[in-house]
């Protein structure tokens, strides 16, 4: 398997135990372990992270498709002078 798979599988297992631990450890017993080493963030970003990133892709999609019909509608408007300049 490829390197890139591998990271993936575990990047997910990472971020499946990260959003899973408040369901199992309260926040005292959290404090002080090696969890607290592995996983500094709170859990609750883990949850607010995918929609963060979704949010900012739907943002970058809807700007370049944007400036996609902008620019075409000008390529338009530009054919449609030079056929009433030529006749």
């Amino acid at each position: 398997m490829s390197l890139k798979l591998n990271f993936f599988y575990v990047a997910t297992i990472y971020y499946v135990v990260w959003m899973g631990l408040p369901i199992f450890l309260e926040e005292n017993d959290f404090k002080y372990s090696i969890l607290n080493f592995l996983f500094p963030i709170s859990s609750q970003i883990a949850i607010q992270l995918p929609i963060l990133i979704m949010l900012i892709g739907l943002m970058i999609i809807g700007t370049f498709i944007g400036v996609l019909f902008i620019n075409q509608q000008n390529v338009v408007d530009n054919r449609q002078k030079a056929a009433l300049k030529v006749d």
